[in-house]
């Protein structure tokens, strides 16, 4: 859930102007109640779920069974049409969902693309909707302003390059997610299996890749990425990238000099000092949201896959590198444990000071997450507000093994 953020940085000492908002001070919410703090939707094998979160428990709201498919990645368009995809297959498929009551149907309609797409993301207007294929390499451009909410394909572009030298991630290339500038003009296309950061023009309805930016070292295996607006502007001043193979933040400064130009400026890996992954060749870093609902801009990444007794979610600010340097640059601050393991996709809350964080585990012991988000410094409560036993979510059988929640999201 890559959020575009306008936020205004003091460089020199970055302080929150926000005061403490905590869930604390909201009226309790009986269990059967229809007045949720928030309606999340849940994506996993074979599944799709909505859930009430009433600040104290995930409360079952709908289920949808599809054996063989994965809703790995979902977006909604009003009035109440959710898009999703299948990474085990070419189809994008259509649902109607009611973001109040979590009411969820069954599929309406499914769209032939390319196979294995991972992520979805709407243009400006929501008039164009872009699929960003990991299994094909490939990105989907599709006209979604039909009325009844069905796609027409308009375009697919193959990505062009090397792959880089992962034997087991980049033996091919790999789109993992198309990221819009705050312009609305391009997309930038995270190629996991390239080392490439892809430019996708939009002007006149183009669709063209109009240049590629290197992401070294090769082998860091570009994942998700977000947009930063640190002046008050209207357009980006920063892009950060996370990279998946390497378990790093990337930061790149932006321009707009020669159509999108990236630059990369740091490298930051995405565990603090002393808490490295037992394992660093199994760690896959998962997922990254920028939120600056609370004040200045936070990025938040989650590290799975470290064989630790927990993966871990890592909150980094942006400081000034100096009182004589302003330079932005990405700090580690803390982190939180996620009581399992594999937390592909986590999310913030819709609210107004994005207070709640949802995170979603594939394995372990806990599928879902709630934690509190407050404070000067917007850190993450280290207590969860709420958990889902795995055992709740999947089949008993299955729990533990990959079947927990892969897409967790308000929408």
């Amino acid at each position: 859930m890559l959020l575009r953020l306008t936020a205004m940085l003091a460089l020199a000492v970055v302080t929150a102007s926000a005061s403490e908002h905590k869930l604390a001070n909201r009226a309790p919410l009986s269990t059967n109640s229809t007045n949720y703090l928030g309606t999340i939707l849940v994506g996993a094998a074979g599944q799709i779920a909505s859930f009430g979160f009433n600040g104290t428990a995930f409360l079952p709201k709908a289920n949808i069974s599809e054996p063989g498919k994965t809703a790995s990645w979902m977006v909604f368009k009003e009035p109440n049409f959710l898009y999703a995809v299948d990474e085990n297959s070419n189809a994008t498929r259509l649902f109607h969902y009611d973001r109040v009551t979590g009411n969820l149907s069954q599929e309406i309609g499914s769209f032939n693309g390319s196979g294995g797409v991972v992520h979805l993301v709407f243009n400006a207007d929501k008039s164009i909707l872009v699929g960003a294929s990991y299994g094909q390499g490939q990105i989907d451009v599709w006209d979604a302003s039909a009325a009844d909410g069905s796609l027409k394909l308009l375009k697919q572009i193959t990505l062009a390059g090397d792959h880089g030298p992962d034997l087991v991630s980049q033996t091919q290339l790999r789109a993992h997610q198309a990221v819009l500038d705050p312009t609305g003009r391009y997309f930038v296309i995270n190629d996991l299996g390239g080392d490439r950061l892809h430019i996708l023009d939009t002007s006149n309805q183009s669709f063209a890749i109009i240049g590629d930016v290197p992401v070294v070292p090769a082998g860091s295996g570009p994942r998700h990425g977000a947009f930063l607006t640190l002046d008050g502007g209207s357009k980006a001043t920063h892009y950060i990238v996370l990279c998946e193979i390497t378990s790093t933040l990337q930061m790149f400064t932006v321009s707009y000099e020669t159509g999108l130009d990236l630059n990369q400026v740091q490298t930051i890996s995405t565990f603090g000092p002393g808490l490295g992954p037992a394992n660093a060749t199994s760690a896959r870093a998962g997922e990254l949201v920028v939120s600056g609902g609370l004040g200045p801009a936070y990025v938040y990444v989650s590290n799975r896959e470290t064989m630790n007794t927990t993966d871990s979610i890592s909150r980094f600010a942006l400081e000034a590198k100096s009182q004589d340097d302003t330079t932005p640059q990405l700090v580690w601050k803390d982190h939180i444990d996620t009581g399992g393991s594999g937390p592909r996709m986590f999310s913030f809350s819709k609210d107004d000071q994005q207070d709640v964080l949802y995170i979603g585990n594939m394995d372990g012991h806990i599928a879902l997450q709630a934690h509190q988000r407050c404070g000067q410094d917007c850190e993450m409560g280290a207590t969860p507000l709420a958990e889902l036993p795995a055992v709740d979510f999947s089949d008993p059988d299955l729990a533990g093994q990959g079947y927990g929640p892969q897409f967790v999201m308000e929408l």
